[in-house]
Order: structure tokens, then C-alpha cells, then sequence
């Protein structure tokens, strides 16, 4: 008989996508911070230092995610915005070792928490994401 071995099988995000010919990043990145409102209070820096677009605040267990979709960036560009948000450094590391970011989106077995949206930080700058959204909105009036 065959033995059967479990394992935990994790669901992951990478920032990398293409833009023209040119590599991006969408912006992910892991806090440590366990405070919603410090990390909502970093996210709106965020968006206001660097004119991202919306960025999504995911409570992943110990701590936090910031994800945004709008606005790919170079590799610089992301490990500065990194940095701004004091992203864990293990996580930076990681990034600017492999050239990319990458976020676990399914739950661990040392905790049973799924990650998942808390809050939308809405951009106040006109980006593809918001114009779509705008677009979904008058098809369904």
C-alpha cells in the first residue's frame, strides 16, 4: 500500500508582471505590525507619498499585508516603497535577494486564520483601477 504523507499546501502572490517589454512590480508587502489602525495610517502615506492607487490592507495572522494592483512599479522603486513602510526586513531581503515579492494567501497550520481584506485604502488619484471600477459602476446603473 502506498503511505500518504500531508502537507500543508500554500497559495501564494508574486509581484512581478509585465509592462510593455519592461518587468514590474505590483506593490505586496508583509508588516509585522499587529495595530489595523498604525498599519491603515502607513497605507495612506503610502499612497499619498508615492500616488499609488488603492491599496488593500489584509489581515494575514500575526500581522498585515498591503497590496496594490494600480501601479506597477521598477524593482528600486518597490524596495524603496518597502523600506517606507517598514515591511519586514526578512521580507525585503528576500526581494531584493530573488528580484520579487511574494505573499502566502492560504493559511498556515501553526495558525487557522485565512488571510483577508480588513480595509481598502481608497486612492484619490485617477488610476486604471478606479476608471474600471467606474466603468463597472455605469454599466449596472
Amino acid at each position: 500500500m502506498k503511505e500518504t504523507r500531508h502537507t500543508d499546501l500554500l497559495l501564494g502572490m508574486v509581484s512581478c508582471c509585465i509592462e510593455g517589454n519592461q518587468q514590474k512590480h505590483y506593490f505586496l508587502a508583509d508588516l509585522d505590525e499587529k495595530d489595523q489602525g498604525k498599519v491603515e495610517d502607513v497605507a495612506m502615506k503610502l499612497v499619498q507619498k508615492f500616488r499609488t492607487g488603492n491599496i488593500y490592507v489584509v489581515k494575514s495572522g500575526k500581522g498585515y499585508h498591503l497590496i496594490s494592483f494600480s501601479k506597477p512599479v521598477g524593482i528600486d522603486a518597490y524596495i524603496k516603497m518597502l523600506r517606507f513602510v517598514k515591511s519586514d526586513p526578512m521580507f525585503i531581503k528576500w526581494v531584493k535577494k530573488v528580484g520579487y515579492g511574494i505573499l502566502r494567501i492560504s493559511r498556515r497550520s501553526s495558525h487557522m486564520q485565512v488571510p483577508c481584506v480588513v480595509s481598502v485604502m481608497v486612492s484619490p488619484y485617477e488610476v486604471k483601477e478606479n476608471i474600471m471600477m467606474k466603468e463597472i459602476g455605469r454599466a449596472h446603473v
